[in-house]
């Protein structure tokens, strides 16, 4: 699960390694003014999380529907919340 949360934090800043304006690293941390995380990369998480997570744990818990949303649900509340914490420690904007 720790695999599956860091591939899908890691991966908006492994697309942006591609754009060839970015071609470090570094320069995509300091690329700003603007914030990685916004609806793309609670999309992101969830294609990542959703199929690793749910495939983990459904031999484990009795309702697989409250599992999925379960997921779904938690992946939300900690982007919003990773979100809030890059808007107070960063300066930017959301594209």
């Amino acid at each position: 699960m720790i695999l599956a949360n860091a591939a899908s934090f890691l991966l908006p800043y492994a697309l942006l390694l591609e754009d060839p304006v970015y071609p470090r690293f570094d320069d995509v941390l300091n690329a700003g003014p603007n914030y990685i995380v916004g609806f793309g990369f609670v999309v992101l998480t969830l294609l990542i999380e959703i199929p690793v997570i749910y495939n983990l744990l459904k031999k484990h818990v009795d309702s697989r529907k409250k599992l999925l949303w379960s997921i779904i649900g938690s992946n939300i509340v900690t982007t919003a919340m990773v979100a809030v914490i890059e808007r107070m420690v960063t300066d930017g904007y959301w594209v």
